[in-house]
């Protein structure tokens, strides 16, 4: 082997953590523990919501009165564009009924995929995708035994 030859990880690509070139296992081992993998886009909105919800029951404001003020909130956010760096738009319809609430190629759920730490390889805690399939389905007969 030659000095100058750098050893790589092979790809992670088939880990059951990897998604997008991201590491997800984090996030799947404790489901929105680290709030920085969150969307800020989505954190603000919501934490303006909350403060609305603060105001409406303060003032004693009714569901319908409630409702028409946070639509005119939002439409004003997002008037105001994202405010996100990284903000890119998904292609194709974002006026479609299943338009993700932000329509940036960076969300996935609730999670901003480009604050997820880069997926290094296969690394100690790699889980092959074909590993938790073939433990989910036993080997031979997929029948039950019957006593």
């Amino acid at each position: 082997m030659s000095p100058h030859s750098k050893i790589s990880a092979f790809p992670g690509r088939n880990c059951v953590f990897w998604n997008s070139g991201r590491c997800m296992r984090e996030e799947r081992i404790n489901p929105g523990l680290n709030q920085e993998f969150r969307c800020s886009v989505l954190k603000r909105w919501e934490n303006a919501f909350d403060a609305l919800i603060d105001r409406v029951d303060a003032f004693g404001l009714d569901d319908e009165q409630a409702s028409h003020i946070w639509e005119r909130r939002l439409e004003t956010m997002i008037r105001r564009g994202t405010q996100c760096r990284n903000f890119e738009l998904i292609a194709g319809d974002a006026e479609s009924d299943e338009a993700p609430a932000i329509a940036c190629t960076h969300v996935h759920g609730d999670l901003c995929m480009l604050a997820l730490p880069r997926c290094s390889g296969v690394c100690a805690y790699y889980i092959s995708r074909r590993e938790t399939v073939d433990r989910a389905i036993p080997a031979g007969d997929n029948e039950p035994e019957e006593e």
